[in-house]
C-alpha cells in the first residue's frame, strides 16, 4: 500500500477525534472529503488528483452541507451577548427567557402611619 492510505487514514482519524471535541461542524467534512482521496490511494493514483479531489469534496462540502446540517442538529439557536460587569457571556434565548422567570419579587414595605403605631 501506499503511503497515502495511511496519510489519509490519519487525516479521516483525527478530523473525527477533532470534531468530537469541538462540535463546530467543520472537521468532519475533511473527514468526510478524504473519503474519496483514501479509496483511490489504495489503487496508487496520482497524489495530486488525490489532494485536488480532497479540497474541492471539503471546501464543497463546508460551503453548501455545513449550514444545513448544523439547522438539523443544532437548530435555530441564537445567541445574544451579554453585558455582565463588563465581561461579555454568550446565552441562549431561552436561558434568559429561564432567568427571567426565576427573579424573585419582593414587596416593598408600607410607609403608612398607621402600621408605624
Amino acid at each position: 500500500m501506499d503511503v497515502m492510505f495511511w496519510v489519509w487514514l490519519g487525516i479521516i482519524a483525527a478530523s473525527i477525534v477533532i470534531e468530537v471535541f469541538t462540535l463546530k461542524l467543520i472537521p468532519i467534512w475533511f473527514a468526510i472529503g478524504a473519503i474519496i482521496p483514501f479509496i483511490l490511494s489504495i489503487f496508487n493514483i496520482n497524489f495530486i488528483i488525490q489532494i485536488i479531489i480532497f479540497a474541492v469534496a471539503a471546501l464543497l462540502l463546508i460551503i453548501f452541507v455545513r449550514k444545513y446540517a448544523q439547522r438539523f442538529l443544532f437548530g435555530n439557536i441564537t445567541t445574544k451577548k451579554l453585558e455582565d460587569n463588563g465581561d461579555s457571556q454568550e446565552q441562549t434565548e431561552n436561558e434568559s427567557q429561564n432567568e427571567e422567570d426565576d427573579e424573585i419579587i419582593i414587596p416593598k414595605k408600607s410607609t403608612n402611619v398607621d402600621d408605624q403605631n
